[in-house]
């Protein structure tokens, strides 16, 4: 699943945190290609895989009321997921469904080592997309365009 299988997905943003990598699942998208995988790991190695920076987050669906437990646990109810400050930014500490961004999350599984085995994610409200009308998906790309032009730049 693409996050272009939501046009109207936006309106159910609730903000930005940070997930662990065990934490991301999929359930169904483009096929893994290791190819690609491999490419962007040699990215990340030449030129770190940004994954502090908003531009390359990836989009997860996360249940309400498993994101208002988390934040109340961490003290973050009251500011919620609205920092964009890669250090401000809590962790999520629960599973979320991850609408792109799989072959990313594969490499950086495959790189990064703990502590830094996380990722910005673009939190969604997944009772409200889930009733939120599919379009029709475009090219299926998972790489954010931050990711997109690094990859191609001389």
């Amino acid at each position: 699943m693409s996050i272009d299988t939501y046009p109207q997905l936006d309106r159910h943003f609730q903000g930005y945190a940070r997930v662990k990598l065990e934490d991301v699942n999929f359930d169904s998208g483009r096929d893994l290609d290791g190819q690609n995988v491999d490419r962007l790991i040699g990215i990340f190695q030449l030129q770190g895989c940004e994954r502090e920076n908003t531009a390359n987050a990836i989009s997860v669906l996360v249940e309400k009321g498993a994101l208002r437990n988390v934040l109340t646990q961490q003290g973050s109810l009251s500011s919620g997921l609205h920092s964009i400050i890669p250090d401000q930014l809590p962790f999520l500490n629960t599973k979320v469904l991850c609408l792109q961004g799989k072959h990313r999350i594969c490499a950086a599984r495959t790189l990064l080592r703990h502590p830094n085995r996380w990722w910005t994610a673009k939190i969604f409200d997944a009772g409200k997309a889930s009733h939120t009308k599919a379009g029709s998906q475009t090219n299926g790309s998972d790489r954010s365009p931050a990711v997109r032009s690094r990859a191609y730049s001389p």
